[in-house]
């Protein structure tokens, strides 16, 4: 038996906006290490010869390209040249077929996760297509206007556990910290958290897991 019940864990009687909702089903992990290999093919293309300027990935410009997938599925076009300008995209790989099938799984998904919250708390939901339209907006870093949206300051450092006591203060709530596990493949707990991601990372004199998490 699952230790949990499946699929996405949410509190129906919190808020969340389409971005969030999405995200549950495309996990910070996921993002980074996507982001990761990208980096490193493009690496290793550069290396045979490539000679196209690559500049690294990163979680917020993955973001905002998920963002215009999504975007295309909203405004028909006359050809997929006057998205991305570039006729190769047509080249549909059964890989990038795959990816997309998933990125549309994900935005239905969040979608029936919104009607359900609505339901809870009894307000009207959105019609499918200005959630996506707002999903879009929020993935892409601006209004549904164009404007662009100032930056998160969410990620901070911030206790896992909330305790009255001072002597429990060092060690409630302690986690595995994630780029321990994931990096240097150690298991060293902490007190301290990632407040937007909800990512357990040290933040001591001599390890800043926090920082580097972030980069």
């Amino acid at each position: 038996m699952p230790r949990r019940p499946p699929g996405a864990q949410v509190d129906l009687h919190s808020g969340h906006t389409p971005k969030d909702l999405f995200l549950l089903y495309f996990a910070a992990d996921t993002m980074r290490t996507i982001c990761r290999n990208t980096n490193k093919q493009a690496a290793r293309n550069q290396q045979k010869g490539s000679k196209y300027q690559w500049t690294d990935v990163d979680v917020e410009e993955l973001h905002r390209f998920l963002g215009l997938l999504i975007y295309t599925s909203l405004v028909t076009l006359p050809s997929i040249q006057d998205y991305w300008k570039q006729s190769h995209i047509l080249t549909a790989r059964w890989y990038r077929t795959l990816f997309l099938h998933f990125l549309d799984m994900g935005t239905t998904n969040a979608y029936i996760l919104h009607c359900d919250i609505s339901a809870t708390q009894q307000v009207t939901p959105m019609t499918h297509k200005n959630f996506v339209a707002e999903l879009v907006a929020q993935l892409c870093g601006v209004t549904q206007t164009g404007v662009p949206l100032q930056k998160s300051t969410s990620h901070v450092s911030v206790a896992i556990a909330n305790v009255a006591e001072a002597k429990d203060k060092a060690t409630a709530g302690r986690r595995v910290c994630q780029r321990c596990k994931q990096v240097d493949k150690k298991r060293f707990v902490t007190p301290w958290k990632c407040k937007a991601c909800d990512v357990a990372l040290c933040v001591i004199v001599d390890r800043n897991c926090f920082e580097e998490w972030h980069k």
